[in-house]
């Protein structure tokens, strides 16, 4: 009874031990957390894109002050403020599916971008008013906003960046965590299949010395 049960334990170690290969080959294969890693990385793009659009408004705007040909600031200003709507929204309310975002935001990276609100709205409005009335002179007080407003919100951007790239290593780690402790288990399992093999080849023997000696003494 005692050598059948341990065989049936073995069969159901080397069952648990394939599960838990497949499983492992399943985790290589898709992402294990709601944020797949690519989309976090785009989050942390495109904020980082965020801060080089913000720095390019602030530069066209000044250029729009100075005398020359101003028809580059126009068209970089035409080009980057759509895109840099856009993507805030997109950062905000995560309703883009172009944006390619995580489907889940973060908690603190959802507060930082509340947040960076009123200094991206301030930058974006005198944006779209100096671009509207582009031919000088422009209005000194939009140029005043964005360049108040340009640095703090390039700081905020810059912060969320980093806590992305902070989530990024805490999934990283979490995987190695989960996937490490998936191998340790099949390991212990390997152990336990190599050491009930030796307890049952010891019970075999001894039940097979028990037989003979039980023939032998009828005889």
């Amino acid at each position: 009874m005692l050598l059948v049960f341990l065989r049936v334990i073995r069969r159901a170690i080397v069952v648990l031990c394939v599960i838990g290969f497949l499983f492992g080959i399943f985790l290589e294969a898709i992402p294990v957390f709601s944020n797949g890693s690519n989309e976090v990385l785009n989050a942390v793009r495109l904020t980082n894109q965020q801060c080089a659009l913000a720095e390019r408004i602030s530069k066209d705007a000044l250029t729009l002050t100075q005398s020359g040909d101003h028809s580059q600031a126009i068209l970089e200003l035409q080009v980057t403020l759509p895109i840099f709507e856009k993507t805030q929204v997109g950062l905000q309310k995560n309703n883009d599916p172009s944006l390619e975002l995580p489907i889940h935001i973060p908690g603190d990276a959802q507060l930082l971008i509340i947040q960076a609100q009123p200094d991206y709205a301030a930058l974006d409005s005198a944006g779209r008013s100096i671009l509207k009335n582009a031919d000088p002179p422009i209005d000194p007080n939009e140029l005043e906003i964005i360049q108040q407003h340009e640095r703090p919100y390039f700081l905020e951007m810059g912060t969320i960046s980093r806590v992305w790239q902070g989530h990024i290593e805490e999934n990283a780690h979490n995987f190695f965590v989960f996937e490490f402790t998936i191998d340790i288990v099949i390991l212990v399992l390997i152990i336990v299949h190599l050491v009930l093999g030796k307890i049952i080849q010891v019970l075999e023997r001894r039940n097979a010395n028990v037989a003979v000696s039980t023939q032998e003494t009828s005889t």
